[in-house]
């Protein structure tokens, strides 16, 4: 085809009309979508015809790769448009890529997707599985059910939309969850459960609320209240120079920071762990628009140690989910790094030769949650081997990632025998290390495309000077 020009890509073929075209399409490829697959058809103007891998596989990758991204007023405006139904074939959930991780089913993936399509029914579902809610226990944010010490709650609103905690068992989870607590069900028998009452709403009184999407974007009122503490807090503090949080800093990095616009230093911060307060190093953790939604407290003792009288010296208060400490916004414009701990997040930001993004996040799990919206393309998570022992979880994170359009790359360093410094500047070392051969390769295929771009314009002069010298 390089001579005759017979085959172009979706993209290329726009805009042109053709009497016959044959699509040739990957069923699993991350760019087959159902926009790519009408550029396809649509330039026939007699025939198409589609030759694939996989039928059915192709459909749902169609189906699946949703790329109809909204515009920024729709964004603004929150405007939603319901999924439409393109093909008249039976899904079958083991045969989707969706659910699957390495190529086989995971009956997990499914279920949690199934707890997602449950969550607009959370009121009637709970009210069906439990009887009637304790209607002077329960508020706009919970349902709660039972008496006394022997209750359980249903969130209503924010993000665990659906979440239930029983205090008197210590079941908690989502609504299948819920559904394995409530009739006694093992989880695949829950999932056969959540199947049924999906595919038949009406027959198992089932009513999906209206407003399920302004509830999940309502943070709960105690989470509110907290998130203005929180706002509180830092607003108080002051800056670490010459403070005990600034000999934390540099105990723990070797690194002497004075300032920083995302840390602070508070003398009194209430813990109710001891019901009393403590000095306390202060990180701000903000949304996209660069506003506070929660703080991380690191408790310490007057010496500027983490303090050894409180269990947990590290806490999160405030609306967490979704939000990480922005340490540097870099100039750098392919590379994010990603630091699990504060500490390595500072520890990083004091040898940041090459001045990239640095988010630091409070554990390996707030990067589930981690809005990666303003993430540039390749991800660098930089952590001590500890923290990323959950290898399920860092599968996880690494596949969400990627499916979102990043490279993710993890550095990470054994703890054994070294200190929270040596940890910090060994992580930082070989950050740096990997973000220098990104650069390398970064401009290697840069001085390719110029080239190609150098030869191809070489030929078209070639080709004008030969057809002037036909045409004289």
């Amino acid at each position: 085809h390089w001579d005759y020009r017979y085959t172009k890509t979706a993209d290329m073929a726009q805009g042109s009309t053709m009497n016959h075209v044959i699509s040739v399409i990957d069923s699993s490829a991350k760019l087959t979508n159902l926009r790519r697959a009408y550029i396809d058809i649509s330039r026939a103007s007699q025939h198409a015809m589609i030759f694939t891998d996989n039928e059915k596989g192709l459909m749902r990758s169609w189906l699946n790769n949703f790329d109809n991204n909204t515009s920024a007023i729709e964004t603004v405006n929150k405007t939603y448009y319901p999924n439409e139904h393109h093909f008249n074939t039976q899904s079958i959930p083991r045969e989707n890529p969706k659910y699957q991780q390495h190529g086989e089913f995971k009956l997990s993936l499914y279920a949690k997707d199934l707890a997602q399509q449950l969550t607009p029914f959370t009121e009637s579902l709970a009210i069906e599985l439990l009887g009637q809610p304790n209607n002077s226990k329960s508020d706009k944010d919970y349902l709660a059910f039972g008496q006394g010490q022997s209750h359980l709650k249903v969130s209503l609103t924010g993000e665990y939309r659906g979440y239930f905690r029983d205090w008197t068992t210590g079941d908690k989870g989502n609504l299948i969850n819920l559904i394995m607590s409530a009739k006694s069900f093992n989880f695949k028998d829950a999932v056969n459960f959540a199947e049924q009452i999906l595919s038949e709403p009406e027959n198992h009184d089932l009513i999906k609320n209206e407003r399920h999407d302004k509830l999940v974007d309502t943070l709960p009122k105690q989470v509110s209240e907290l998130k203005d503490r929180a706002i509180s807090y830092f607003e108080q503090g002051v800056e670490i120079k010459e403070t005990i949080a600034n000999n934390y800093i540099n105990n723990q990095t070797y690194h002497d920071f004075e300032s920083h616009p995302a840390l602070r230093f508070h003398e009194q911060v209430y813990s109710s762990e001891t019901k009393s307060t403590h000095p306390a190093l202060l990180a701000a953790l903000t949304n996209n628009k660069g506003e506070i939604e929660a703080i991380e407290i690191t408790y310490l003792n007057k010496d500027g140690d983490v303090a050894d009288n409180i269990k947990t010296p590290k806490r999160l208060m405030g609306n967490k989910s979704g939000h990480g400490i922005m340490l540097n916004d870099g100039t750098l414009p392919d590379i994010s790094v990603v630091a699990i701990g504060l500490e390595n997040g500072i520890a990083l930001l004091g040898v940041n030769t090459h001045d990239v993004d640095i988010i630091a996040v409070n554990n390996t799990h707030d990067l589930r949650t981690l809005d990666t919206k303003a993430l540039r393309e390749q991800i660098i998570i930089m952590a001590s081997e500890s923290q990323l022992s959950n290898k399920n979880l860092i599968s996880e994170i690494t596949d969400k990632l990627t499916t979102q359009g990043h490279n993710i790359s993890i550095v990470k360093e054994a703890m054994d025998g070294l200190s929270p410094q040596d940890i910090g500047m060994l992580i930082s070392d070989k950050v740096n290390d990997d973000i220098a051969q990104f650069k390398r390769e970064s401009n290697q295929d840069t001085k390719h495309i110029d080239q190609l771009v150098e030869d191809i314009n070489k030929s078209h002069e070639v080709s004008d000077k030969e057809m002037k010298s036909l045409v004289d």
